[in-house]
């Protein structure tokens, strides 16, 4: 039926002439030519089918000669169009159509003549690409498709000339096919069509080979009839089930093949699971009498361990289903709902100082009928809404155990009330709170309540962990004292600003030199060996010179004793010590000190050139030494004035010592800017 109106009609594949033709039935068996006239010669067999999914009628046309296959698209009234695919260019005698790879499109075999036979696969819209190629003995002549073997894809027999005329291909099922049948080389077949059905009513296909050769007549080949065999299936009610190449969805009986020898039918047979749900207080029930039960928590969708009864008891309340198997089939209840008593409660408060007095009240769910209440401490109440006092410190776990109807169920809050110590109060008195350092302060703990440590801190990096220590001060200052307590109800501190007052003992100077004696110039270092605080040094050596160092050195140039002082300033005031004739400088042996000669010499200090002027001009020794006592230049003069030059001379002061024939000595001190 090529232009849908319910009769069937003629596609006429043209040898020679004008092209293929198109004949519409009127519906009486009375035919008129469309005239649509297809072009193309050479046409063997045309197969109609549909190609491109729509739901009418497309023509796929083998042609011989060498001319290609073509595909025409019926346009859904009868009327078809080429879509211009030549496929291949061998000499196709016969065509047949069928979904061979199990794509959901209908593909083409075109048997061929002299060359292998050919799978065209569609891609869904009628456009054809080559598969694979069948190698049939290159001379067939027809084809068609059947499911030989009863394993639910399509085969194909290809007819052919020659000694192997009828060959039975087999899918298996992804549209590759393997030669599993051929006549043998002694019966000779010009298989000009080929015909399949069951002649011999053993409910397997057999084949009718037309021949070509009239001699010789057609040929039938009876396919070996199989064993039979029966099977049961069971089909779950609502389910359906895959048997005689179709989903079943009802009882029946239906055949398929189990091997190529082997054939069974299989007489379905509908199970239905009752799963109906009764319910007894806390308790479901289902129909007894199934295979097999599990009970499901409806909320987890997760099976409950050793719920494999036709019943049910929950000890919480939730909603519940059954899944119920019998044979093969397995069917789940719809969910029901058990409400079973649920505990719960409140305490107010729940944190305090001892004692603590708390009421508890009742939030339970669903009808109760008793209360047992623990409430950690010992005490126990069989009250709805009971009151407890908690008299020692402490964390206290609070149980409560309901009874009803629909069961029992208890709640238990892991410390839940918190009984706290009082908080401890830091307070101290330290004895005393000033004096001279070292200053020794006791402190005593005043702090109130129960108290595990103590940490003290006296403001001048020390620390205690004593209750009541003893501490000494032993820098001047004042100080901060802070005292931190912890105990079982938490943490305090006491901090006194200013609390501690240590004022600093005068110092007490001394100190030595050395040495203390020998011949001028006599270079002496002095050690500071004073006690106590000490801001600032003031020395005086008894020959006129000063210094503010702590530690330092002085030259003394001129022979005599010399009384040497030291006054130390400190935060706690000041003290001088002066020691008498400390310093001896004596004269160098077998030198006379010249106080009778005026030597003149300028400038004093210098920077450049020292000048020296004598009262005469006559031999005369001159020695220049630093402060470390080493000579730094010499020179014998037999002139009433010298010029030493000083330039290079490092800063500092130096001794010059003047010595004549008569070992006469003058010192002078210089000092070199």
């Amino acid at each position: 039926d090529v232009n849908g109106d319910g009769s069937p009609d003629i596609f006429a594949p043209a040898y020679s002439g004008g092209g293929s033709q198109v004949w519409f039935n009127n519906g009486s068996g009375a035919f008129t030519n469309t005239n649509q006239s297809l072009t193309g010669s050479s046409c063997t067999q045309a197969v109609l089918t549909d190609l491109d999914g729509d739901s009418d009628l497309d023509a796929f046309i083998s042609r011989t000669n060498g001319s290609p296959n073509t595909v025409w698209l019926n346009n859904g009234s009868g009327f078809f169009n080429d879509t211009g695919q030549a496929l291949g260019s061998a000499f196709s005698n016969g065509v047949d159509a069928a979904d061979i790879d199990d794509d959901g499109d209908i593909d083409i075999v075109a048997a061929n003549w002299q060359v292998p036979s050919q799978i065209w696969l569609n891609d869904g819209n009628a456009n054809f690409t080559a598969g694979l190629q069948i190698n049939n003995d290159n001379y067939a002549k027809s084809i068609v498709f059947c499911d030989i073997d009863y394993d639910c894809d399509d085969d194909f027999i290809i007819g052919s000339y020659g000694s192997n005329g009828v060959q039975v291909w087999t899918n298996d099922g992804l549209g590759v096919f393997n030669l599993c049948y051929e006549n043998d080389n002694g019966n000779t077949v010009y298989a000009h069509d080929i015909a399949v059905a069951d002649l011999n009513n053993d409910l397997m296909p057999d084949i009718w080979a037309g021949n070509f050769s009239s001699s010789s007549g057609d040929h039938i080949f009876l396919q070996a009839t199989p064993e039979i065999i029966y099977d049961t299936l069971s089909l779950c009610l609502g389910d359906s089930i895959f048997v005689g190449c179709n989903w079943q969805l009802g009882t029946g009986d239906f055949l398929e093949a189990i091997n190529c020898d082997t054939l069974c039918w299989y007489h379905i047979s509908e199970i239905n699971i009752d799963t109906t749900i009764t319910q007894s207080n806390d308790t479901l029930f289902a129909l007894p009498d199934y295979s097999a039960y599990q009970w499901f928590d409806c909320e987890t969708m997760t099976a409950i361990a050793g719920a494999n009864n036709y019943y049910f008891t929950s000890e919480i309340s939730g909603s519940f289903a059954v899944e119920i198997t019998e044979l093969t089939c397995v069917d789940t209840s719809f969910c029901h709902w058990i409400q079973t008593p649920s505990a719960d409660f409140v305490g107010t408060p729940t944190i305090g100082e001892a004692p603590l007095l708390v009421t508890f009240t009742d939030l339970s769910v669903d009808s109760v009928t008793t209360w047992q209440w623990d409430f950690g401490d010992g005490n126990t109440s069989t009250l709805q809404n009971p009151d407890n006092e908690y008299v020692t410190p402490g964390d206290y776990t609070v149980t409560l155990m309901i009874t009803g109807p629909g069961g029992s169920d208890s709640l238990v809050k892991a410390d839940y009330i918190d009984v706290n110590y009082i908080n401890p109060t830091a307070d101290f008195i330290g004895t005393p709170t000033s004096g001279i350092a070292p200053l020794e302060v006791t402190f005593t703990d005043l702090s109130t309540d129960s108290i595990d440590t103590w940490v003290w801190d006296f403001g001048d990096g020390g620390s205690s962990f004593q209750q009541s220590p003893v501490y000494t001060y032993n820098t001047a200052g004042t100080y901060t004292v802070s005292l931190t307590v912890v105990g079982p109800g938490g943490i305090d501190e006491m901090e006194k600003t200013n609390y501690i007052t240590v004022s600093a003992a005068a110092p007490v100077a001394d100190f030595s030199g050395i040495p203390t004696s020998g011949e001028a110039p006599l270079l002496v270092s002095f050690t500071d060996l004073s006690t106590g605080s000490i801001d600032t040094w003031d020395w005086d050596f008894g020959d006129g010179n000063l210094s503010t160092e702590q530690n330092p050195a002085h030259e003394y140039l001129t022979p005599g004793n010399y009384t040497v002082s030291l006054t130390t300033v400190g935060p706690g005031g000041t003290d001088t010590e002066e020691k008498i004739d400390y310093i001896v400088v004596q004269i160098p042996i077998g030198i006379e000190e010249n106080p009778m000669e005026a030597i003149v010499v300028y400038p004093n200090p210098v920077m450049n050139q020292l000048h020296i002027v004598f009262p005469d001009a006559k031999s005369r020794n001159l020695t220049l030494k630093n402060m470390s006592g080493e000579q730094v230049f010499e020179k014998i003069s037999y002139s009433k004035e010298e010029v030493i030059d000083l330039q290079k001379f490092a800063q500092g002061v130096y001794s010059l010592i003047i010595t004549t024939d008569d070992n006469v000595i003058s010192i002078v001190k210089v000092i070199k800017n």
